[in-house]
């Protein structure tokens, strides 16, 4: 069983980037020696959504020399929002630092303010763009020296690779990639092309189970060797977006609302420039999820309490064979205070909580595990797991 950490800092302005991105630094680097087994960074723009993942490569460059454990990963490129062939050159450069050691999640992004700074619609962004980008790169991941040039043309990009890519990826044929894996889209072209899903708890716990089942299913009959179902089981993440842990109950759920009315407080300062982005792109800009400091949220993206008690709620993600559970601590408005709470979390997840999975061993079988949804045991706030049906 493995865990991640991912950085989901909010910065409010700019006096604070700098010390933000110096704390994800030091977090990064005391989270790899305490034993997780990665790091992963967003890719937002223009947001202050966690201020390093404007450039998470450029940002896992920096880490990568410093890590002796850990993976990197990148969750996720935002594929729509680069060159293709520059992708490409990024991912292998990172590739070679990291001698294989990092997992680049890709998917198409779903805010309009950070593609309308590119200069790219959202019907491109969430319709074709994503696999034209990616099948460029396939291509040049595929091409030899000796072969014809990689030529394209799409309504963004036009050009010709007549040599090779340099450097050549560390992996063969190409760095390991994973797939958002949300709509059977997705989760099918995950699956036949080798790659870790990465799941979600939107729409709640069946839906969850639903997706993993898909992919599973469509995983075992496309064929691939022992090696890749070994990465893709290893690898098949859900991300949880609020841990708080504390040494009891109460004091970890009122620990947990500091952080999501500091969510909700970013958010609403911020609702303004949503708004404008979105009837810049021309698309609703009626927001899809619930508030921050609902039940709802909760619910489908946290977990929180004693370290008892959140053992007990990650327990039923270990049980249906999910390989990595990517884990935040900061995603809130982070300053001091914010930064005390999430460091003793931290501690007390890595001495406490982790050590209770490490001999849990991974699924090699995509079929190996029955997936059913749980009957609903009562009161969330009685009952030991998280209520995310």
């Amino acid at each position: 069983m493995r865990f991640s950490l991912i950085h989901f800092p909010r910065s409010p302005g700019p006096h604070e980037d700098g010390a933000i991105i110096d704390s994800m630094v030091e977090q990064s680097l005391w989270a790899d020696e305490a034993g997780f087994d990665g790091i992963f960074l967003p890719e937002h723009h223009f947001t202050g959504y966690s201020p390093m993942s404007s450039d998470p490569f450029q940002f896992a460059g920096h880490l990568a020399p410093q890590l002796n454990n850990a993976y990197l990963g990148i969750a996720v490129v935002v594929v729509p929002a680069h060159h293709p062939v520059r992708l490409v050159e990024q991912m292998n450069l990172l590739d070679q630092l990291t001698k294989g050691r990092v997992i680049f999640g890709v998917g198409s992004g779903g805010l309009a303010e950070e593609v309308i700074g590119f200069g790219v619609s959202m019907a491109d962004q969430t319709g074709t763009m994503l696999d034209e980008n990616l099948d460029i790169a396939m291509r040049l991941w595929a091409k030899q020296s000796q072969d014809p040039p990689v030529t394209f043309a799409t309504d963004y990009y036009r050009g010709s690779v007549v040599d090779r890519i340099m450097p050549a990826s560390y992996r063969n044929p190409h760095p390991l990639l994973a797939g958002v894996a949300m709509r059977e889209q997705s989760i099918q072209r995950t699956a036949r092309n080798g790659w870790p899903a990465f799941l979600a708890s939107f729409g709640g716990h069946q839906k969850l189970v639903g997706r993993l089942r898909s992919y599973r299913e469509a995983l075992a009959a496309a064929g691939h060797s022992p090696e890749v179902l070994a990465d893709c089981m290893g690898w098949t993440t859900l991300s949880l977006q609020c841990v708080q842990i504390s040494e009891t109950d109460e004091q970890a759920h009122a620990d947990l609302m500091v952080t999501l009315e500091g969510m909700q407080r970013t958010h609403e300062r911020r609702a303004a420039f949503y708004r404008q982005a979105s009837e810049i792109a021309g698309v609703d800009p009626t927001l899809k999820r619930p508030s921050y400091t609902s039940q709802e949220y909760i619910d489908a993206w946290c977990v929180y309490g004693t370290p008892d008690r959140v053992a007990e709620q990650l327990r039923p993600y270990v049980e249906m064979g999910v390989g990595n559970l990517m884990l935040s601590f900061n995603n809130t408005h982070y300053d001091d205070e914010a930064r005390k709470v999430s460091e003793k979390s931290l501690r007390l997840f890595t001495e406490e909580v982790m050590p209770r999975f490490h001999d849990v061993p991974t699924p090699v079988d995509p079929l190996e595990i029955e997936l059913d949804v749980p009957a609903d045991r009562g009161d969330p706030q009685s009952r030991p797991g998280p209520r995310i049906d």
